[in-house]
């Protein structure tokens, strides 16, 4: 049994946050999916030995990544996702988004950075920009499901302004 928590935030009580450079001289941009296999690299570095991990809920990182390109998570956003890349053009961290569940509102599927880039505040900037986004693109709230736990993604959804809307047991 897996406790999940439901974190949402309401935007029309959030505030657009000024825009800053991205850290570490880092390029951030949409994904698109020719960005497939860096994904998946990405997917296998993040979550290999984190909580989502070790309970075997994220082991097959191609069957991840496919599912979301294909939409299985609801329909990916791309325009209202992100991906942080270096000068070689190697994606270290991402906040990939899709329209999700009855009510089609935006969720954030996945938050995921390389380990060596980690506690360098790339997913919280990116987290500020696709929030902004969506406030900007007219959606009204955002949701994310998080394993309970999950302590480095529980911290950045509360910094990044979302709140705990229900738990949930799979």
């Amino acid at each position: 049994m897996i406790l999940r928590h439901i974190y949402g935030i309401k935007l029309e009580e959030a505030q657009i946050l000024p825009t800053v450079s991205p850290p570490n001289s880092l390029l951030v941009r949409n994904p698109d999916p020719t960005d497939r296999e860096a994904l998946i690299t990405l997917i296998r570095s993040a979550y290999t030995g984190t909580i989502d991990g070790e309970n075997g809920q994220i082991v097959d990182h191609e069957m991840e990544i496919d599912n979301y390109l294909k939409g299985e998570y609801g329909e990916p956003l791309f325009h209202l996702s992100q991906v942080a890349v270096d000068v070689t053009e190697h994606i270290v961290s991402a906040v990939l988004t899709t329209r999700w569940g009855r009510r089609g509102l935006p969720l954030i599927a996945f938050v995921m950075t390389e380990p060596e880039t980690r506690g360098k505040r790339v997913a919280g900037y990116l987290m500020r920009d696709v929030v902004n986004q969506m406030k900007i693109a007219g959606e009204t709230e955002i949701h994310a499901v998080v394993t309970v736990g999950n302590i480095p993604s529980e911290r950045l959804f509360e910094r990044s302004g979302f709140s705990i809307v229900e738990t949930i047991t799979e």
